[in-house]
């Protein structure tokens, strides 16, 4: 056996033995001719069960260890709640995670109503307009920098599940109509100065001949609830349009 390899508890409980030997042999060493083993037995025996004991309360506290019972603070849409939740740690890999966490859908100090109501203030305004909006409206008390955190993670993710998700487009591809493309540029002040960005985006028009139709079902609505023909009107009749 290689001490070196030991546990600390199995160390404790070698070093406990050696004591133990050592103190039954003194013992013996003093020990007046014919009672040298009841001496050797009582001590034996007590020193067994004394040992015993501590070996059972060591391997008790080595699991217990594995349970603890850890706070944290989570920002709810209804203000900030202090939870307490027990911690499970495996005992031979070490590796640990709150259940009830995993319960109750908790994945940080935000809950998800405040995440997704972050995310809608920070698409509608200006960061620090965010911060002001969500205490003035919300009483959830959150700075620009978090707010900005939040937002790009879930930007990240929208990303992500937009690209690798066959059903996110789903609707828009399964939209009659023809696919247009719009594009215009803009600039941005960032923190390394003013950058050009670009806007994109993908949207479905009815057909030429729908639409046509709507526009010519607007101009008859327009003259008989005005009573008056559009300037427009004649052209169309005029180009067989009926």
């Amino acid at each position: 056996m290689n001490f070196k390899e030991l546990t600390l508890e199995e160390r404790l409980v070698a070093e406990q033995a050696v004591l133990n030997l050592r103190s039954l042999n003194e013992a013996c060493d003093v020990a007046t001719d014919g009672t040298v083993l009841a001496i050797a037995e009582k001590i034996a025996v007590e020193q067994g069960c004394e040992l015993t004991r501590r070996t059972l309360q060591a391997s008790v506290d080595r699991q217990t260890k594995a349970v603890e019972k850890k706070e944290r603070c989570v920002v709810t849409s209804a203000g900030e709640l202090k939870l307490t939740r027990v911690y499970f740690r495996c005992v031979k890999c070490c590796e640990g995670g709150y259940a009830t966490d995993d319960r109750l859908g908790i994945d940080g100090r935000y809950s998800v109503e405040v995440q997704r109501l972050v995310s809608l203030a920070a698409a509608s305004w200006s960061y620090d307009i965010s911060s002001q909006r969500l205490d003035e409206l919300c009483s959830i008390g959150i700075s620009e920098n978090t707010i900005r955190e939040i937002a790009q993670q879930h930007g990240a993710a929208i990303n992500t599940w937009q690209n690798s998700d066959p059903a996110a487009c789903r609707k828009f591809r399964e939209a009659a109509g023809e696919t247009e493309f719009t594009t215009d540029g803009t600039s941005v002040n960032t923190t390394d100065g003013w950058r050009k960005m670009k806007l994109g985006i993908f949207s479905k028009r009815p057909d030429p001949a729908a639409r046509r139709h709507l526009r010519l079902n607007l101009l008859y609505s327009l003259k008989v609830h005005r009573g008056t023909e559009p300037a427009c009107w004649g052209a169309h009749r005029a180009a067989g349009i009926r």
